[in-house]
């Protein structure tokens, strides 16, 4: 059964909108100040907190301050209520990191509405994920989520693979500081949450020697582990290759490390660089993504000419990083920018 705490200072409030939740299958455990709020919340695992603004001792807001300082609280998901409708109330309670702002008197549906959305499971703190790029395993512990649910981990080696790493990445930590990060690429996070194993698909957002976060681009599901995504679109794009001028091209597949290219009229050459400025359909003409790879397969198209992957070589950027989750999960990487 989920547990909520609800907050206000209000004893009718409290018992009014729990009779209603406990209906809907919920365990609600009363509050009645911001100090009893943090209790609670430390000595057990609330899956939410309702929290009115005119909770006392300390006040709705400094509550919720003190929960999103804490890294074993961030992540526990809060609904303000507040009789104050004024924009600065509504704005205040967001940028303290509330998931959810609702004014009095409560819609009970919306209310209800919300609190089945965070029911979604999340990995505990420090517990052991592992993420995957095709052949590449990434192993490491959860630091923390943020409040946009970007997943920050630490990596973990083992000894074989901190020697191997001595081997073939020969390279000092200051180049490897200095390098680009290899965002955008898509792959698959495993991990724990209430004794039950859920895969997501997630993209890289940045990665160092040390740690590595992730952008979720779908919803965590038990069932087998999914594929790595190639997600096909119908978009314009301009291409240049060596000796060559700009040219017109379609886009037909993209993921987080290549794109298929239609139409070259010139025989695509094996591992040369190319150059492309993508057009996605909702950004129009001018609003252009650059990206640069190199030709890795081809195929004749008849009168069509060639089609190739193009494999991208160089970081692609926040604007793909954004394309790629709003073409996956339905909404842009807010956290990544």
């Amino acid at each position: 059964m989920p547990q909520l705490i609800l907050a206000d200072k209000s004893d009718l409030f409290r018992r009014s909108i729990t009779s209603v939740l406990q209906r809907e299958g919920y365990e609600v455990i009363a509050a009645e100040t911001g100090q009893r709020v943090l209790n609670l919340c430390t000595a057990n695992t609330p899956d939410a907190v309702i929290l009115d603004t005119e909770t006392p001792d300390p006040s709705g807001l400094e509550t919720l301050l003190l929960m999103k300082k804490d890294p074993k609280l961030r992540r526990l998901p809060v609904i303000v209520v507040s009789r104050d409708s004024a924009p600065s109330a509504v704005s205040n309670a967001f940028k303290m990191g509330a998931e959810n702002f609702m004014l009095k008197p409560i819609d009970l549906n919306a209310l209800i509405k919300a609190l089945d959305s965070f029911k979604i499971p999340v990995a505990e703190l420090n517990s052991e994920i592992r993420v995957v790029f095709g052949t590449r395993v990434v192993n490491g512990t959860l630091r923390f989520i943020d409040q946009y649910g970007m997943v920050y981990l630490d990596k973990v080696l083992n000894e074989t693979e901190t020697d191997a790493k001595k081997v073939w990445d020969p390279r000092t930590e200051e180049e490897l500081a200095a390098m680009p990060n290899p965002i955008g690429m898509i792959g698959v996070m495993g991990f724990e949450a209430s004794s039950k194993q859920y895969h997501q698909r997630v993209m890289l957002s940045e990665e160092n020697d040390q740690g590595i976060s992730v952008y979720p681009v779908g919803e965590p599901s038990q069932s087998e582990t999914p594929e790595v995504l190639r997600v096909p679109v119908s978009y314009k794009a301009r291409y240049m290759v060596a000796g060559s001028f700009m040219k017109l091209a379609d886009v037909g597949l993209l993921s987080g490390q290549a794109l298929h290219l239609q139409g070259l009229q010139e025989e695509p050459r094996f591992n040369s660089a190319v150059q492309v400025t993508l057009y996605p359909q909702s950004q129009g003409s001018e609003g252009g993504i650059s990206l640069k790879g190199k030709i890795t397969s081809a195929k004749p198209m008849g009168d069509a000419g060639y089609e190739i992957e193009v494999q991208l070589t160089e970081p692609p950027g926040l604007s793909y990083v954004n394309l790629m989750a709003e073409l996956i999960g339905g909404r842009p990487a807010r956290a990544a920018t």
